[in-house]
């Protein structure tokens, strides 16, 4: 579709390796952070624990817990997808060879409720893209259930209906039914992932409306999903395989299995979160680069906020970089 399309993968390997010593600075900043703030839920709950000792009431020690694990559900649910666009951003500003700092890793919460709503409408639209994969599927099998349902032994005989007949309504082979959802659901999961990949980090780096934000990722990676797929996915599918093997076939041997367990979570912190968020910038840029060369004189204002090129002088990159 576009010329100039590279290797979103050497590319993002050329970006994690080159910084990697700042990248494993930043990452160990927010893993303390991260630590910090589950301390701070363990001894909320700690004390909600010790509450049973001072003549509090047994049945309000299950309520305080469960209380305190929601908030901290929501806490991370509200503020993930404004932290991971920022976290993402600032790998791009490192392509763009533009100045940075740990902070601009923070940079999303200037812009939260675009960058939220984007996530939202985004995953509504993924579940709902994916039940629309599964809907020749599901329309089969309602067709099998219609086409062997006895209305008579429904109204006449319903205690035998219940007990025995629902079993009759039931496909002759269940495997295909049940292999054929998970192949669906999971190349649906995956399509919407590499369509819609960009969307929270489109919504902080061109300041984009949700609306917008969503159309001009669709529109960057079309003819591209596969080639996302084969760059950023399917290595670390396999990545994942090896290493769920590792773990299982380590796992009951002490303490050998916890010391495997502990180097794949450094290994997933300092090396695959950072190396696979260097992808998806790599990818970003190239994309969005290509695309806005192709857009038309008319509309390249409304996605163009900011010039995006990689190639802008070093005062135009001071001055964005003040403006974040």
């Amino acid at each position: 579709m576009y010329s100039g399309i590279g290797s979103f993968f050497r590319e993002g390997c050329q970006l994690f390796r080159k910084n990697f010593g700042k990248l494993f600075l930043y990452n160990l900043y927010l893993f303390l952070i991260a630590l910090a703030v589950l301390l701070f839920f363990a001894f909320a709950t700690i004390i909600g624990f010790s509450s049973i000792y001072t003549g509090t009431p047994e049945d309000s020690l299950p309520t305080e817990s469960i209380v305190l694990f929601f908030v901290l559900i929501i806490f991370l649910g509200i503020i993930g997808p404004v932290l991971i666009a920022g976290y993402q951003h600032l790998y791009v500003k490192l392509i763009r060879k533009e100045k940075v700092s740990f902070k601009n890793i923070f940079a999303g919460f200037k812009h939260f409720w675009s960058i939220w709503v984007t996530h939202f409408f985004t995953q509504v639209i993924g579940f709902g893209g994916t039940i629309l994969f599964l809907l020749p599927l599901l329309i089969l099998v309602f067709a099998n259930f219609i086409a062997k349902l006895n209305l008579a032994s429904l109204f006449f005989n319903t205690g035998y209906w219940f007990s025995h007949y629902w079993y009759y309504l039931l496909p002759d082979n269940m495997l295909p039914y049940l292999i054929l959802p998970f192949l669906i659901i999971l190349a649906a999961s995956f399509y919407w992932a590499c369509k819609l990949l960009f969307t929270g980090l489109a919504a902080l780096d061109r300041r984009l409306s949700p609306g917008d934000a969503i159309y001009y990722t669709n529109n960057i990676t079309k003819g591209f999903k596969l080639k996302i797929f084969l760059n950023l996915f399917l290595p670390f599918i396999l990545l994942g395989i090896v290493l769920n093997i590792v773990t299982t076939l380590t796992e009951d041997i002490w303490p050998l299995g916890i010391i495997i367990a502990l180097l794949f979570n450094l290994l997933n912190l300092f090396i695959i979160i950072p190396l696979g968020t260097s992808i998806i910038a790599a990818a970003y840029v190239q994309l969005s680069d290509q695309f806005d060369n192709y857009l038309p004189g008319n509309i390249v204002e409304r996605f163009t906020v900011k010039k995006n090129s990689r190639n802008n002088d070093s005062s135009e990159n001071n001055n964005q970089d003040k403006d974040n």
